[in-house]
């Protein structure tokens, strides 16, 4: 709600990939492009366990995972050791799903979705602007901390994976033109493909209006077909809800609930 006199509009921009492009020097932007897809190749193959056999129907359903209150309990140590929402996801969220389908063999792959903008030097815009970035986990079977604290040092490396800018490309120089279709067929040999999105935390003001109280909220993300599995974290007070997709041969909505368990047992 925005209370007093604007002189016009507000400026919302850039809100698209295509107007963030016209905004760069195509010869800087780049160098930030193929510094993601240097860290992009350089992601090892997961070796974390998966639910089953390959599944072909597509995961049509979703499944609410609280993890509110072990945020909670991890604050102060994220406060201290100045970890991301995003790093603390990923360790937890790694931890769960080790606990309920097994260990990896070694390391362990996530990609999660950052925000395109700091990496270009962009201060102002609005709308989903986000690249997929690889978290590779050396040792996922440490302890809790351990985890999310290689989880924050990968993503402080890099400034994520640039190729899901795909409309943007073109427009950056004939160096940079990568297929989609290749990134997405490398996500399936390097067997990369869990998501984690932070959507981030919902304003107060949500709290009632008039008669009408927030519930929950989730979001369900585009339909995947397994084994793309994906994890949208979205707070609110002292909740924050992770919605991810299911099926009833793949990830399912059991799997949800002992991973939601797992979570609550970690600290």
């Amino acid at each position: 709600v925005l209370e007093g006199r604007m002189e016009g509009p507000p400026d919302l921009g850039p809100r698209t990939l295509e107007a963030v492009a016209r905004e760069l020097d195509w010869r800087s932007a780049a160098v930030t492009v193929l510094r993601g897809a240097a860290a992009w190749w350089r992601t090892p193959v997961s070796t974390h366990a998966d639910p089953g056999p390959l599944a072909v129907a597509p995961a049509e359903d979703h499944a609410l995972i609280e993890v509110g209150p072990i945020l909670a309990e991890l604050a102060p140590l994220r406060r201290k050791y100045r970890w991301s929402v995003d790093a603390v996801l990923v360790g937890v969220l790694e931890k769960s799903w080790a606990q309920v389908f097994g260990p990896p063999e070694d390391e362990s792959s996530w990609m999660v979705a950052r925000d395109l903008r700091p990496a270009l030097g962009i201060s102002r815009g609005i709308g989903n602007l986000s690249a997929a970035a690889g978290v590779s986990l050396a040792d996922p079977t440490a302890d809790l901390d351990e985890v999310i604290d290689r989880a924050e040092a990968a993503l402080a490396s890099q400034s994520g994976d640039f190729f899901m800018a795909g409309s943007a490309i073109g427009r950056w120089g004939p160096a940079v033109e990568v297929s989609i279709a290749q990134m997405l067929r490398r996500s399936r040999r390097l067997r990369a493909y869990r998501t984690v999105s932070n959507v981030g935390q919902l304003g107060n003001s949500l709290d009632g209006w008039g008669e009408a109280h927030l519930e929950r909220v989730w979001f369900v993300g585009p339909l995947a077909h397994p084994p793309y599995t994906s994890f949208i974290a979205a707070g609110h007070g002292a909740s924050t809800l992770v919605s991810m997709r299911v099926s009833p041969d793949w990830v399912t909505g059991d799997h949800a609930v002992a991973i939601e368990q797992a979570a609550a047992e970690l600290v």
